[in-house]
């Protein structure tokens, strides 16, 4: 009993929650569909007692006005319905559409901004991508969905009043066959959304694995390898059908007890339709109905019998949007890391400092990091190199925030990086990913991540930080400057850059936020030697007065930065400057020595 109580106060909640989003982001939507719904049951009640009384009234009147009196009656009618007609289709075709399209932005906007919140170690857990895919998915469509639901019961109910008081006066009877086949289609509805929230749960995985090997074939960066690796194709096109397969074989083992539950269903509305039928017909026969009341009374059976079955099925569904609703709230509740909107603010980094850090990812038992100590003062360039693996993008990683050391301390300016606010904190980093993205957005919008509206000192920055990078003349010579827009993708005048302008415009990125801290991951891996060499001038001429961490492979570009940091498996092993990692004769020097060999050769 206690269950049953918790699970409806469950329901109640979670449609309540899906309500209350409705109306913070567009109140009028909720009144305005309760209103349309109210206005066409009564409408539709109206038809049936304004049909019963013209038919009746042609059988048995002999009034000599007969014809007028019905004239007028139905001209009445008509215009009603004409206005109400009028009414429905403005607000179904346009405003619904609208106050729709209203929610829906809100609720993906609410939806992107916590994922953008959300701690990163829950992107390695398979179960939150699920959990995610199913929010995106079901959250505004929930949103409507209940608010449909509630719609159907308030007018279930309007309905239900009219029609129980016509069908009680004129043939109770007929109200307790309705009756049993409402319960009948209540058992098979609940049964049936049983099943269909099962199959909807079974279906993410195979579902999402198709919407990834679609993706791959989609993308544009994927085209070469596509054509030039004949065997990815086969690969991709084999996960594909696979996930489809175990798809259709879901739909085969919950689409017999589907076809059952429905025919079942279906067989009883059709027995107390024909039951009614045969019952009423018996009557006019006998003389004992009129015409207009054989008419009104078959038309009420059926819609009081629709009415109930809505009403009561509403339940049900009510029960179905708890449960996908519990997908979003599960969601909704991942925890941002604490310092995020909290903590102090910081206008710039002057001195980083870890201290014993150590950091291992989420179901992993090994350390990626252990016991890394280093530091960096504003005006001083470091280093970080090692093999592939060895734990350097980890390291950025805790340095922006991203994940949190499992033990030791990251101190910024003498205090531990969890105790600014984290938004404020990354305002003053630049980096340049090892795996940089672009967007199909303008140039501008690409370097400055918002949009400019011909704002003049963005404008100037964006070309500050075009020139900086070489890109200026480029971009000027292009139909629409700074504006046009990268990538064909929406726009078949959109601009084509290659890796090295790609690059150079992610280092404009980094320019522009004129940050602090400026980290640069691998940030020369895709362009010439000369336009290396001159990106690497550069950047060291950005660094001043910066706290400035290189990551690269290419050992002769860090000779020149005040220490380098030497990691192998996910510890410091060596740090120093060039003269003094290549005195040591460690592994630095090993490694130095190999590339310097391998280009000499």
């Amino acid at each position: 009993m206690n269950n049953t109580k918790n699970t409806f106060r469950k329901i109640i909640k979670n449609n309540t929650l899906m309500l209350s989003y409705i109306y913070r982001f567009c109140p009028s939507h909720i009144f305005l569909t309760l209103f349309i719904s109210v206005l066409l049951s009564l409408m539709s009640v109206a038809n049936l007692f304004v049909t019963r009384y013209i038919v009746n009234t042609i059988q048995l009147g002999k009034d000599n006005h007969l014809f007028r009196n019905v004239f007028i009656i139905v001209l009445i009618l008509f215009l009603i319905n004409l206005l109400h007609s009028f009414i429905n289709r403005y607000i179904q075709q346009k405003v619904i559409p609208r106050n729709t399209q209203i929610i829906s932005q809100h609720m993906q906007s609410e939806l992107f901004q916590k994922a953008s919140e959300i701690e990163m170690k829950y992107y390695d857990e398979a179960e939150f991508f699920d959990t995610f895919s199913m929010a995106l998915q079901q959250s505004d469509a929930r949103a409507q969905g209940v608010l449909n639901t509630l719609n159907t019961l308030v007018s279930s109910l309007f309905s239900i009043g009219a029609l129980v008081t016509l069908i009680a006066v004129l043939e109770p009877l007929l109200f307790v066959i309705v009756i049993v086949n409402v319960m009948v289609s209540l058992w098979m509805n609940t049964l049936i959304t049983k099943h269909q929230h099962s199959f909807a749960q079974e279906r993410i995985q195979p579902q999402r694995e198709m919407e990834y090997s679609k993706f791959i074939f989609y993308r544009l960066e994927n085209a070469k390898e596509l054509r030039i690796n004949k065997n990815l194709k086969n690969l991709l096109t084999d996960k594909l059908c696979y996930a489809s397969d175990t798809i259709i074989k879901l739909i085969g083992k919950y689409g017999k007890k589907l076809i059952g539950y429905s025919w079942v269903q279906s067989m009883t509305n059709h027995a107390m339709t024909s039951s009614i039928l045969v019952y009423l017909a018996y009557k006019v026969i006998k003389k004992v109905l009129l015409i207009g009341d054989f008419v009104t009374l078959t038309s009420s059976s059926q819609q009081l019998s629709m009415r109930i079955s809505e009403l009561i099925a509403s339940f049900p569904q009510m029960y179905e949007h708890s449960l996908y609703i519990d997908n979003f709230k599960e969601f909704m509740a991942y925890e941002p890391p604490a310092n995020n909107g909290e903590g102090m603010a910081i206008a710039r980094i002057d001195f980083v400092k870890l201290q014993n850090v150590s950091f291992s990812y989420p179901l992993c038992k090994d350390e990626t990091l252990k016991e890394i100590n280093l530091e960096i003062r504003a005006g001083e360039k470091i280093a970080i190199v090692g093999e592939n693996g060895a734990g350097k993008s980890t390291l950025v990683k805790l340095l922006l925030g991203l994940y949190e050391a499992k033990e030791g301390q990251i101190k910024v300016n003498g205090y531990d990086i969890n105790s600014y606010e984290l938004n404020s904190f990354r305002e003053c980093i630049g980096i340049v990913f090892q795996d940089y993205k672009v967007f199909a957005f303008s140039i501008a919008e690409n370097i400055l991540m918002h949009r400019i509206n011909g704002d003049r000192e963005d404008e100037e920055r964006v070309i500050d930080a075009l020139k900086f990078v070489g890109l200026y003349d480029k971009v000027m010579q292009l139909p629409q400057g700074i504006y046009t827009k990268l990538t064909k993708e929406f726009s078949d005048e959109g601009a084509v850059f290659s890796g090295g302008e790609i690059q150079k415009l992610a280092l404009a990125r980094a320019y522009a936020r004129n940050c602090s801290l400026l980290i640069l991951d691998e940030p020369s891996s895709s362009l010439d030697p000369i336009a290396e060499y001159e990106m690497f001038n550069k950047m060291m001429c950005l660094s001043d007065n910066k706290c400035t961490v290189i990551i690269s492979h290419r050992l002769k570009n860090i000779k020149n930065v005040d220490r380098i940091y030497v990691i192998n498996q996910g510890m410091v092993v060596e740090y120093g400057t060039h003269e003094e990692l290549m005195k040591s004769r460690g592994l630095y020097f090993n490694m130095y020595s190999k590339q310097t060999h391998e280009n000499e050769a």
